[in-house]
């Protein structure tokens, strides 16, 4: 009897030693949480984004997913011991659209069209840099995009489309500082155009069209903004965003093609929604 009591007092003080030695481990336990080291960071991520792309003049649409993304950050970033940022990004992006719209034969009848899961792709690079104050960061810098509309590798009715743009960059983002490990950033940038030229491939097109000039127009206005909220946990960061674009017509110009035929072409006005997420690792 004296035995069942000794041990039932020693199991006792056992558990109220193990309930008092996990009541204070938290306080001096070793912290294995990962926070951001260094002065200098490389981001590697996949992209899904959604955008919608129309002409309002001539009620076209498109309606694009672009998926897998590719995108790298390469950032000189730690205010702790910086006052001072700077940040390179490159984005690839692949994809697919559905077209709303019309087709036009050569007496410039319209009919109305629509197609699906035509090919589309789009790189731009971007780099910005400037100062830290606290929680708030101030910048400008530059972005180049090159978009191409790839659909008349699988649809005889379109031809090659390109567009080259430069835009000029000014911004400013809030950081704050959930833990050492878990950073939200909130950025905000606004794009001028700075020159966009749109190529358009009519020999693309094949039959009597295909001994047409490349028809390259410079489109002299537009603007860009973007806004951002990127979420970093150790090494995982996570980042919606949303950019809307508009870019204004081109000048009509006309050309001749096939056995004297005469035509004039012209890139109206557009304007084009996009809204993504970027998923990736920070190393």
């Amino acid at each position: 009897m004296r035995m069942k009591t000794l041990f039932l007092r020693l199991l006792v003080g056992a558990i109220c030693a193990t309930g008092q030695f996990l009541a204070i481990q938290p306080a001096w336990a070793i912290d294995n949480h990962v926070g951001p080291t260094g002065w200098i960071h490389l981001y590697l991520g996949v992209n899904l984004a959604f955008s919608k792309y129309t002409e309002p003049s001539i009620d076209i649409s498109h309606k694009t997913t672009y998926f897998p993304g590719f995108i790298a950050k390469l950032a000189i970033d730690n205010p702790e011991i910086l006052p001072f940022f700077a940040m390179a990004q490159y984005k690839n992006q692949s994809g697919t659209y559905n077209y709303y719209g019309y087709i036009q034969d050569l007496r410039g009848k319209r009919m109305t069209y629509s197609d699906s899961a035509l090919p589309v792709s789009k790189q731009d690079f971007e780099f910005i840099s400037g100062p830290i104050f606290g929680m708030v960061k101030l910048f400008s810098g530059i972005q180049y995009e090159h978009y191409t509309d790839r659909a008349y590798t699988t649809n005889d009715y379109f031809y090659k489309r390109e567009r080259q743009s430069w835009y000029w960059i000014a911004g400013a983002g809030i950081r704050y500082k959930l833990e050492d490990y878990r950073i939200i950033d909130l950025t905000g940038k606004a794009k001028p155009l700075i020159w966009s030229r749109h190529d358009s491939h009519l020999s693309s097109l094949g039959g009597v069209w295909s001994n047409a000039p490349t028809i390259k127009q410079k489109q002299p206005h537009g603007f860009r903004f973007d806004l951002s909220a990127k979420y970093q946990y150790e090494m995982l960061w996570i980042e919606p965003y949303f950019s809307h674009t508009r870019i204004g017509a081109t000048e009509f110009e006309s050309f001749t093609f096939g056995s004297g035929f005469k035509a004039k072409i012209q890139e109206p006005a557009n304007r084009t929604n996009e809204i993504g997420i970027n998923i990736g690792i920070r190393f």
